[in-house]
């Protein structure tokens, strides 16, 4: 696998199709880049063969395919409301052809076809019933995740909503240790949890570990709460507080009978 070959090609085929100087089209190049190296330490930490490196690796590269069409055209990132970016980056790729921009064995296309396509949604869907599709599936997931960590440490730029309060389907998902649906979110504080919600769908514990490693909850919560009221600030330390106890409880959990 040449990495820097498979990175060349992705930046050669934004660049000849959209705007570089778009800051949207810019951020998700990086993060792509972003993502593709966490895939491929995710791989080594899950002790994968060379090849399944590699291939976590492209299946970073190539997860975000749809994305600058997206954000090209709606100039957000937001599925729900007729553009699937997952689908519609698989269909560039395997439908239309354009898979063949990349030095990819065609053994691969259709476990990649299906991780690029589940990356993006609440669960990964129930009929994947192939083992190492599920696998590569949760670890695209978790890259995709782990990269939205830092960009939700240090930056807002993505957000969209700016009404105070909160949804209580939104409240209550994060104290049922579910994912937030994003069709819940209609507040600022509504989006900024379902950020924190991702964390109850971490499947690998390198991700998990990744959270403390880069300070994350205390970075998460200084990057957002400049922007809430007061009694919003104190709904997201608590829901910050519960989520980190969360993990913490399962990983004291799991230590224990490891013990």
């Amino acid at each position: 696998m040449n990495k820097e070959q498979l990175k060349e090609s992705l930046h050669n085929w934004v660049k000849n199709n959209y705007n570089l100087n778009n800051y949207k089209v810019k951020e998700k190049l990086e993060h792509t880049y972003y993502v593709a190296d966490n895939a491929l330490e995710l791989a080594k930490s899950l002790q994968f063969t060379i090849n399944d490196q590699n291939l976590a690796y492209i299946l970073g590269i190539l997860h975000d395919f749809g994305r600058f069409e997206q954000v090209t055209n709606q100039n957000n990132y937001v599925d729900f409301k007729g553009f699937d970016h997952a689908e519609m980056g698989a269909k560039y790729l395997f439908d239309d052809g354009l898979i063949s921009l990349f030095n990819v064995d065609k053994k691969d296309y259709n476990l990649l076809n299906q991780c690029i396509r589940q990356h993006n949604k609440l669960s990964i869907d129930k009929s994947i019933t192939d083992t190492k599709t599920i696998i590569f599936s949760k670890l695209i997931r978790d890259a995709d995740k782990l990269d939205m960590y830092r960009l939700n440490s240090e930056s807002t730029n993505h957000l969209t909503l700016n009404l105070a309060g909160y949804t209580e389907e939104v409240l209550n998902s994060i104290y049922n240790n579910k994912c937030v649906n994003v069709k819940h979110r209609k507040t600022l504080l509504d989006e900024i949890l379902g950020f924190l919600g991702t964390i109850f769908d971490l499947n690998y514990e390198y991700s998990k570990q990744n959270l403390y490693k880069t300070n994350f909850f205390n970075n998460f919560y200084n990057n957002y709460q400049h922007l809430l009221t007061n009694k919003d600030k104190t709904v997201l330390k608590n829901a910050i507080n519960y989520v980190n106890g969360q993990l913490q409880q399962a990983n004291n959990k799991k230590m224990h009978i490891k013990n």
